[in-house]
């Protein structure tokens, strides 16, 4: 299965410098449109739904490595907290509190993927919004008019299907691309090392 997703990303990656070079050469041959993927003048724009999950992060570095390669692309970090919780509502009775507490919680998530992003030199969006998460990532998207998703896979997948409810309610109802990146799994990858060594 390991080499499986090696594969998907190797071809993806392949897939995205192709496009990044028909658009270097869509700039040098400005009368030929060859594709529009993203140009100088109008980055690609790409949402980043971040859980503080080692998966999400996976999917902000992969991001970054595009752009790191030629993409052209700003970013737009959210974290959607899930509505309360009958205890939570029983024991804070005010519901502002409740707000501040989420968004408190949803800015401490995205505080790492916005640090990589700012140190490498990227612009971002950052938004921290309440409700049914796969509902509302399609609602941020076109919201922001977002290009493409990039999204961890949940490690508590679903083992008939191996994507969680977020990941398969975006699949389903989103108007653009959803890339899904699984977080790299450190035990294959240290007995992959053995064995070469």
């Amino acid at each position: 299965m390991r080499w499986v997703t090696r594969w998907v990303t190797r071809w993806v990656t392949r897939w995205v410098m192709r496009q990044v070079m028909i658009c270097q050469a869509a700039a040098a041959y400005p009368h030929r449109i060859l594709f529009h993927f993203s140009t100088p003048e109008v980055p690609m724009k790409i949402l980043l739904p971040v859980d503080g999950s080692e998966a999400s992060m996976a999917a902000v570095r992969l991001a970054l490595a595009w752009r790191q390669a030629g993409l052209q692309a700003d970013f737009v970090l959210v974290n959607v907290q899930e509505p309360p919780n009958l205890y939570d509502v029983v024991v804070v009775h005010d519901a502002q509190a409740l707000d501040a507490v989420r968004a408190a919680v949803g800015a401490d998530l995205l505080a790492p993927a916005e640090a990589l992003i700012t140190a490498a030199g990227a612009r971002c969006e950052i938004e921290v919004a309440g409700g049914d998460p796969g509902h509302m990532l399609v609602d941020l998207l076109e919201n922001y008019g977002c290009d493409a998703v990039v999204m961890g896979a949940s490690a508590k997948a679903d083992a008939a299907t191996a994507l969680g409810s977020v990941a398969l309610a975006l699949l389903r109802h989103s108007p653009v691309p959803v890339m899904l990146v699984r977080a790299p799994d450190v035990e294959a990858e240290s007995e992959a090392d053995a064995d070469s060594a």
